[in-house]
């Protein structure tokens, strides 16, 4: 019976000597934490196909009607695609947004409106990455009524 006893307290000895390594070992590792930046747009529209890479307009907080991408409040999204006629991006009246152009091009050639507008108390914070094209016949190609426009990005040689 005795023998028995003392082969439990060793056991016992190396499970508790094992498990307290095992701690020290896992505290010594640094917790991972996944994190998406608030950096990251939640999806890519196309301008050319009027489609997005990921999500809908719901979860991207903007909307397509054929011709105008509306964006709203909320909204970090890309934009992609080149285009030549009556497309073109409008910023919702409050709304903060943030929009990367990634070789965007927008000739927007119809007289009156521009490819960028920004309304009313807006706050978009627009970065380039990549050529961007924006021209306008007869307009800005941006315009801002009382809106913040921040513009940030690659700068090409």
């Amino acid at each position: 019976m005795k023998t028995i006893k003392i082969k439990m307290k060793k056991i016992l000895s190396r499970i508790t000597a094992w498990t307290l390594t095992l701690a020290l070992i896992l505290t010594l590792i640094p917790a991972m934490t996944i994190t998406v930046s608030a950096d990251t747009p939640t999806g890519t529209f196309d301008l050319s196909t009027g489609l997005w890479s990921a999500g809908d307009d719901a979860i991207n907080k903007a909307t397509w009607n054929n011709s105008i991408l509306t964006v709203n409040d909320g909204a970090n999204i890309a934009v992609t695609g080149t285009v030549t006629g009556s497309q073109r991006i409008v910023v919702t009246t409050g709304a903060t947004a943030s929009i990367t152009f990634d070789n965007v091009s927008i000739s927007y050639p119809a007289g009156g409106s521009v490819p960028l507008s920004l309304n009313s108390g807006a706050n978009l914070t627009l970065t380039l990455k990549g050529q961007n094209t924006i021209t306008a016949n007869n307009s800005a190609g941006i315009r801002t009524t009382g809106a913040t426009l921040t513009i940030e990005g690659d700068v090409l040689n």
